[in-house]
């Protein structure tokens, strides 16, 4: 059954928690009459390789949604609207978002503006988080307090609920203010290019993502034994560092295979008498 919060939230906008799919005809009316939505996610990556998604925000002109991507899978619906260019979708921080919504439900954003690029183009003072960008434009300071709250607990608290909205419900105006900046200083185009640019690094596999970051800073065999550190991540999904700690690389691919104590030296860097027999087999054996 659709929930309307404007009583839990005191909120003028009309807004939903989306728990199942028959609750998706109001979200398709709105895709239908408007051609500008905004997007938000919340979610816990701490203790996993994957993001786990906890609620999906979709915040249009008089109306916000927020999916509970716990209660159901939504990307078989929103795969069109998502994807499609017909529709612009407003973030801020696009890369991070995208990169969940890829992993979590395997749909790539397309047709983004950034409010955060947009704004450390206008301003000049560098990046800036939601909560800074939304104080200068509307002298209102969101309470943060639930960045760092249990998302993946059930039922999500009004407080809870509250963040979720105020993450999408400034989006859209911001867009059309800078929007009208960006005009005039003849960078729009260079703003559209630029939240694409990292929307599609948000769209890449998370393994290939995190290698093209690091590649270049380092050598053959570090590239090797990085990606099969990542491998194992992501077959155990845990954050690679649970595996070999980063810093610890370069280290290991120093040891010399006639180092009589080769697999002390591993165990003491992994921690793991297996994984450790496992890493000396696939590149140290003779």
């Amino acid at each position: 059954m659709l929930n309307i919060l404007r009583r839990v939230l005191k909120k003028n906008k009309e807004t939903y928690l989306i728990t199942s799919i028959e609750d998706l005809s109001h979200v398709k009316d709105c895709f239908k009459s408007e051609n500008i939505f905004c997007i938000d996610t919340e979610f816990d990556w701490r203790t996993t390789y994957f993001p786990k998604l906890s609620t999906l925000q979709l915040g249009f002109s008089k109306k916000i949604f927020i999916f509970d991507c716990l209660s159901f899978n939504p990307s078989n619906f929103l795969k069109r609207y998502m994807e499609d260019s017909s529709h612009l979708k407003i973030l801020h921080s696009v890369r991070s978002d995208a990169t969940v919504i890829k992993n979590c439900l395997g749909l790539k954003i397309n047709n983004v503006f950034d409010i955060q690029i947009a704004e450390k183009e206008i301003s000049e003072e560098g990046i800036k988080n939601y909560a800074s960008i939304v104080g200068d434009y509307f002298s209102v300071n969101l309470d943060k307090d639930q960045t760092n709250s249990n998302w993946l607990k059930r039922p999500l608290t009004s407080e809870q609920l509250k963040y979720a909205f105020d993450d999408v419900d400034f989006l859209i105006e911001i867009y059309l203010v800078q929007r009208k900046i960006l005009s005039k200083k003849n960078i729009l185009n260079k703003i559209f290019h630029l939240s694409q640019e990292e929307a599609e690094i948000g769209n890449e596999d998370l393994k290939i993502t995190r290698f093209n970051k690091r590649k270049n800073k380092m050598k053959k065999k570090e590239k090797e034994v990085f990606l099969w550190r990542e491998n194992l991540a992501i077959k155990r999904n845990v954050p690679p560092n649970y595996i070999i700690k980063e810093n610890k690389i370069s280290y290991l691919c120093k040891l010399s295979p006639n180092d009589k104590d080769l697999k002390k030296k591993v165990i003491k860097i992994t921690g793991d008498s297996y994984l450790s027999d496992e890493f000396i087999e696939k590149f140290y054996s003779k």
